[in-house]
């Protein structure tokens, strides 16, 4: 999939990986067409989902878990090979969709942030320092426990290599992005999140952007045609309250390019960063407020803010000091 965005940048998917997670965390492999499927007919008649069934076979993903990347990493670790660069695929950079997400619309965004990168042979790993939620991601957060999967079916990991295309400075950023999808139609092009419909509640018109916009980078880093939303009662019944393709998204906002542009800029930045001050691992935080204004910060990382990045399974599969 290649989207043209006024002939400047662009995000395309290449190739696609897939994962079930088990009970204990454990992953099975391997490519989508072992994703769960959520039947076509319950997705298009509307019917609703008892989140209650079965939900003791679905564990919870907290918020900590998704920000590190111990599931990416065991997935590495069950490749053949040792080389990281041909195990992702040529990617340069390894890491959630919801980090890269966060990168783009940071442009928007006066939320504070924080990224590590590691550099492991050629690959650069990345994961969020501190989960910081401000007043967008604050609409997510519920009291009542968030049951994360539907009726009898299991979560599902994709990785995809993608590439950030930069046509006028003719250059690439090839990345590999790891994501959770709650369900797949048969034709598998939809990705069905179900959160509380206060979503879809206007905030704003900053606020409607900022929705569009992640709506919009999670299909183009994990290749989905189609999002689904759905809604979630007190009673933990779920119903489908909207279904927009991937082009909605774009017709509703402006700002796409300029998102692409400062999700390229600040990887580029990591990059050259790693090669000119010739260490292997960073952090960078934004927006700092300094006396030259508001920017983004690339220091050289401690050993104790990257010790718990890598798994000590990844450390022993690749001889990693």
């Amino acid at each position: 999939m290649e989207i043209d965005l006024m002939n400047e940048i662009a995000c395309k998917c290449i190739h696609e990986w897939g994962a079930m997670v088990t009970a204990d965390r454990e992953i099975l492999l391997n490519s989508r067409a072992n994703a769960r499927i959520l039947i076509d007919e319950r997705v298009n008649s509307g019917m609703t989902i008892d989140l209650k069934k079965g939900i003791e076979s679905i564990v919870r993903q907290e918020l900590e878990d998704e920000a590190c990347l111990n599931v990416l990493l065991k997935w590495a670790c069950l490749q053949r090979g040792d080389s990281l660069i041909e195990i992702f695929n040529g990617a340069e950079f390894v890491g959630w969709q919801g980090t890269f997400r966060r990168i783009a619309v940071s442009f928007m965004s006066m939320d504070s942030m924080g990224i590590i990168a590691v550099k492991m042979d050629g690959v650069i790993f990345l994961s969020e320092t501190e989960k910081r939620y401000g007043e967008h991601d604050s609409r997510w957060d519920e009291e009542e426990p968030f049951y994360e999967g539907f009726s009898k079916f299991k979560m599902t990991q994709i990785m995809v290599r993608s590439e950030l295309v930069n046509s006028s400075m003719n250059e690439t950023i090839p990345l590999f992005v790891g994501s959770s999808v709650e369900a797949l139609t048969k034709q598998k092009q939809s990705n069905t999140i179900h959160k509380a419909a206060k979503f879809w509640k206007k905030n704003g018109k900053d606020g409607a952007i900022f929705r569009n916009l992640n709506c919009l980078l999670r299909c183009d880093l994990t290749d989905l045609k189609w999002i689904i939303f759905g809604a979630r009662d007190n009673d933990f019944i779920l119903s489908k309250t909207k279904t927009r393709g991937r082009d909605e998204f774009e017709e509703l906002i402006n700002g796409v390019e300029k998102m692409y542009l400062r999700l390229f800029d600040i990887l580029k930045g990591i990059k050259r960063f790693l090669n000119e001050v010739d260490v292997s691992s960073c952090v960078v935080e934004f927006p700092v407020d300094t006396e030259e204004g508001t920017v983004i910060q690339i220091t050289e990382a401690t050993a104790s803010e990257t010790n718990g990045l890598l798994t000590q399974q990844f450390k022993q599969r690749f001889n990693i000091e």
